[in-house]
C-alpha cells in the first residue's frame, strides 16, 4: 500500500473536451460577437444506435493531485489526506480552483488508480469549427429567449 506524504504530486492522465462560447463586445459603436475555444475535463457520451454507449474526448490532458498535509485522528477515526487537485489542459494550461479537498487514504489511492484506468477507456476524436458552430449557437438561443 503506498504511503502519502506532504509535498507528494501525482499526475494522472485525463480526458478533455473542447468548449466553445461566445465573447461579444463593443467596438467602435458595433456589437461583435466571436467564437472563442476552451477546454474542460471529462467525456461525452455516445450512442451509436444498436444500443451500445461508447466515451470520447477531444485531447488528453493531466489532472494534477498535490499533497497539502496528512492529519492522524484520534482511533476510532482515519487518518485525512488534504490535497489540491488541478487540471492541466492538452494546451498546458493550468485550470481548476485551489481549493483544499479531503479524502481518507484508501479513497484517495482508489480515485487515482480510477483515473489511470478510465483515462485508456475512450476514443479521442477530432473538434472541428462546425462543433464549435453548433455549441456556440446553443449558447446564444437560450440568452434571446430570456430577452424577449
Amino acid at each position: 500500500m503506498q504511503a502519502f506524504e506532504a509535498g507528494q504530486v501525482f499526475t494522472v492522465d485525463c480526458p478533455f473536451l473542447r468548449t466553445a462560447y461566445l465573447n461579444g463586445q463593443f467596438t467602435d459603436g458595433r456589437w461583435i460577437e466571436e467564437i472563442e475555444l476552451g477546454w474542460r475535463p471529462g467525456v461525452n457520451f455516445e450512442n451509436d444506435g444498436s444500443g451500445e454507449t461508447w466515451a470520447y474526448a477531444h485531447g488528453m490532458g493531466r489532472s494534477v493531485y498535490k499533497i497539502i498535509d496528512l492529519h492522524k485522528l484520534p482511533h476510532p477515526h482515519k487518518t485525512r489526506v488534504f490535497y489540491i487537485r488541478t487540471w492541466i489542459d492538452p494546451d498546458g494550461k493550468t485550470l481548476g480552483k485551489k481549493t483544499i479537498q479531503i479524502l481518507v487514504p484508501n479513497a484517495l489511492r482508489d480515485r487515482l488508480k480510477k483515473a489511470e484506468e478510465r483515462a485508456f477507456e475512450i476514443d479521442i476524436v477530432e473538434f472541428t469549427e462546425a462543433d464549435a458552430k453548433r455549441m456556440a449557437a446553443a449558447e446564444r438561443s437560450p440568452a434571446e429567449g430570456r430577452a424577449a
